[in-house]
């Protein structure tokens, strides 16, 4: 069994949970896909990030398309989530030229349900919009609902073998212990 390494506490979800029925996400196309009928039976990974529009979310996309291949090796799929809507998410799966799927959480129903979902202050929306970042254009919603980074590794039955959630957006899960927990 593999073990949690929060940093966080911040997740609900846990090592042994099942992932949760009736998740929802949207496709690059606008397609609504619940997400436990998607994965049936295949293991994978799912990488939580804060949107294209985050540099420290766009550095670990780019360093897991790096080890993509060994992850497939290793019988997994990854899954790429954020509150981007799949109109922005489109731009960063050009960006980084990424070859692993991306879903989009847009309402954060998903991440709520995972418990990893917090709302930014609005002193900061605004700053990130100085700086040219819109949260609400990026995720079609007025919720201003971010995930806290988090990679869950789930087996073929849905059922959680590992998690990593960090409140610190700076601070991601490194790939060589994403490897690591691979099994």
């Amino acid at each position: 069994m593999l073990l949690s390494c929060s940093k966080a506490d911040a997740s609900a979800v846990r090592v042994g949970d099942t992932f949760p029925a009736g998740v929802h996400y949207t496709n690059v196309d606008g397609t609504k896909i619940n997400f436990s009928k998607l994965t049936n039976g295949q293991k994978r990974v799912l990488v939580y990030y804060r949107g294209g529009w985050c540099p420290y979310c766009n550095k670990q996309l780019a360093a897991l398309q790096n080890i993509e291949q060994e992850i497939r090796k290793k019988g997994y799929q990854i899954y790429a989530l954020s509150a981007d809507s799949p109109e922005s998410f489109k731009e960063t799966a050009v960006m980084n030229k990424l070859g692993y799927i991306l879903l989009s959480d847009s309402s954060m129903k998903g991440a709520d349900a995972l418990g990893i979902s917090y709302v930014l202050p609005e002193e900061k929306v605004k700053k990130l919009k100085s700086y040219g970042k819109d949260l609400e254009v990026a995720s079609g919603h007025t919720h201003h609902k971010l995930p806290h980074p988090s990679v869950f590794i789930l087996n073929e039955k849905g059922i959680v073998q590992f998690v990593y959630t960090n409140k610190d957006h700076k601070v991601r899960l490194s790939n060589d212990k994403l490897l690591k927990q691979l099994i």
